[in-house]
């Protein structure tokens, strides 16, 4: 309570860096609804029309706090908007920008109503009685209370470009209240929700927190140790919606705001749908959009200028994508000395060390781009207890591979889904990640989680593989930061200290020395209880050069059952590992 009287008090003095323009109805105005909007370099103009348009205007003042814009065109605009409104309107225009959470607790210092609604500059609302559904659940709340209005898109921007902010705002923020009421604290959004004074008094906004992001859930679940946290369906359309460049920018730069708030509220952040992990300490645990949106771009670029094959229908049919895709189903890596002595030296230096210490031995069936006969690699482990990683190059997807067969498309990755098998992550393109720079590898890794969730996969991608088990040290950092894992193909077992963006695994294959080593690698990673990878592609009883026989995943599996080995998809085994939490 002391800390709220503080900055109260500090943003009391800065009253005299404000600038305060008000309309002819706000001196006699009696607000039962105070609405504070912050700004900064937006005009709320399409906002002051749409309030004007609701009922019960008589009983709200809105608060327009720009946030250090200077733009006296824009402030002109707003002012001039402000005297056509049919409300009390109070433009307050502050010399210097000191970020959202310090424009929040500036504009509640002007208000004047015992309830404050707090609406995003890009907002609009839905319906005409936005304002009475507010009053009536006001009536009917039994003291001070936090009310949550909800989100929609019913009027948002259909364009492409924001196609990847209307996914994430549809799976993660358009949510009807009967669902949010599940998680009242978690599901509260500063752009459209209404709070008593003495909440605000108790709870302000944390100023700590800079730019974009994570504040008003850090607010939200404050709060919700008090007070009441109320969910009603009185949506507001959020119009601002970004581009994949501009959502991209700022959950790159939102980690620390992340990382404060999960510091705090470390059980409610572990629990959080959109989040991979609970280790709230690691970037790694931002939601599957964060991994999106880091990648850069979700416009894939043709590798050549032939004749592209037709990609997978269920891809295509969305339409997100800007382009085609050349498959070349015969690339192979350079094999030159600098060339190697390159993936020698990435190989053997540490990007994410982590501790490999499972309590019984660990064993990891995984399948690389992949075929749908790898469906009878899943039959077999899940025969002995066990599911399997599949990791899926979505440029193949509906695709029939001139080596493999049929790969993989989205009734396949349902099944498995359904299953309890796990989808990874392995590029779109099958990009040889040691000859890419960072961007490029960021970008095909980033198409490749759109197009999984094209493809029907909406869920985390936890585990990534690297495509012919290539890459670079800033490459593998990078995976790191981004899922739990990332696999290689050196061969050997994983125990002790390791390297979790490059895990080792034992190729398997059809010829008597693959049999050999995959049975030689098993022996070993059982008796000092290690965590140990098969890969291969399809799973056969006449497999390609690429694949794997059924017999030896058959006594591969059953040898490691006996021998009381768990069989684990990748994210799995890195928990029982110990190497995330």
């Amino acid at each position: 309570m002391h800390a709220a009287k503080y900055v109260l008090e500090q943003t009391w003095r800065l009253r005299k860096l404000e600038t305060v323009h008000d309309n002819v109805f706000w001196r006699g105005a009696a607000p039962r609804i105070s609405i504070c909007v912050p700004t900064f370099h937006h005009d709320v103009t399409p906002l002051l029309e749409s309030l004007s348009k609701c009922e019960a205007t008589e009983a709200i003042e809105v608060i327009i706090y720009d946030d250090g814009s200077r733009d006296h065109d824009l402030l002109a605009r707003m002012e001039a908007s402000a005297g056509k409104a049919l409300a009390a309107v109070r433009i307050v225009s502050a010399q210097a920008n000191r970020g959202r959470a310090a424009a929040r607790n500036a504009a509640i210092t002007h208000a004047r109503g015992d309830w404050i609604l707090l609406v995003d500059a890009d907002m609009t609302p839905d319906t005409p009685v936005f304002v009475r559904a507010y009053l009536d659940a006001m009536d009917h709340a039994a003291g001070p209370a936090v009310i949550v209005g909800g989100y929609s898109l019913q009027s948002a921007p259909q364009d492409r470009a924001y196609a990847l902010h209307r996914w994430q705002a549809r799976t993660s923020e358009c949510i009807p209240a009967s669902q949010r009421r599940e998680a009242p604290g978690r599901y509260v959004f500063s752009s459209n929700v209404l709070a008593h004074r003495a909440v605000l008094e108790a709870c302000l906004f944390d100023e700590s927190f800079s730019g974009w992001g994570w504040e008003d859930t850090d607010w939200g679940l404050k709060a919700q140790k008090r007070f009441p946290i109320l969910h009603i369906d009185n949506t507001a359309t959020h119009f601002g919606l970004d581009s994949t460049q501009q959502l991209m920018s700022k959950y790159a730069r939102s980690g620390g705001n992340f990382a404060r708030m999960a510091q705090r509220h470390p059980e409610d952040a572990a629990t959080m749908p959109p989040l991979s992990y609970g280790d709230a300490s690691a970037r790694r645990a931002f939601s599957q959009i964060f991994q999106v949106a880091r990648s850069g771009c979700c416009e894939v670029r043709e590798l050549s200028s032939r004749r592209a094959r037709p990609r997978s229908q269920d891809v295509a049919r969305t339409r997100l994508f800007g382009g085609a895709v050349m498959v070349q189903w015969t690339y192979v890596p350079s094999r030159s000395p600098p060339a190697k002595v390159q993936r020698h030296v990435v190989q053997w230096r540490t990007a994410c060390q982590a501790e490999v210490a499972p309590d019984r031995p660990v064993i990891s069936f995984t399948f690389d781009d992949f075929p749908k006969s790898a469906l009878n690699g899943a039959d077999i482990v899940e025969k002995h207890g066990g599911r399997a990683g599949f990791y899926a190059c979505t440029s193949f997807a509906g695709q029939r591979s001139p080596v493999m067969g049929e790969m993989f498309d989205a009734a396949t990755l349902a099944e498995l889904r359904t299953r309890g098998h796990e989808i990874g992550a392995h590029s779109h393109t099958h990009l040889d990640c040691a000859r890419a720079r960072l961007e490029k590898v960021e970008r095909d890794i980033g198409e490749n989680l759109v197009a999984l969730s094209e493809l029907g996969h909406h869920e985390t991608v936890s585990s990534f593989a690297f495509p012919y088990g290539e890459t670079t040290y800033s490459a593998k950092r990078w995976v790191g930061d981004v899922f739990a894992t990332g696999r290689g193909i050196l061969p050997g077992m994983n125990i002790g200290e390791c390297d979790r963006s490059q895990l080792r695994a034992v190729e398997l294959g059809a010829s008597a020395m693959h049999r050999r080593r995959a049975l030689a690698a098993l022996k070993t990673a059982i008796d000092p209880k290690g965590w140990l990878f098969f890969f291969t592609h399809d799973v056969s009883r006449s497999p390609t050069n690429y694949g794997a026989p059924s017999d030896l995943m058959e006594e591969l599996a059953q040898r490691a059952v006996e021998a009381n080995a768990v069989l684990a998809a990748p994210t799995f085994g890195a928990a029982l590992s110990g190497v995330i939490d």
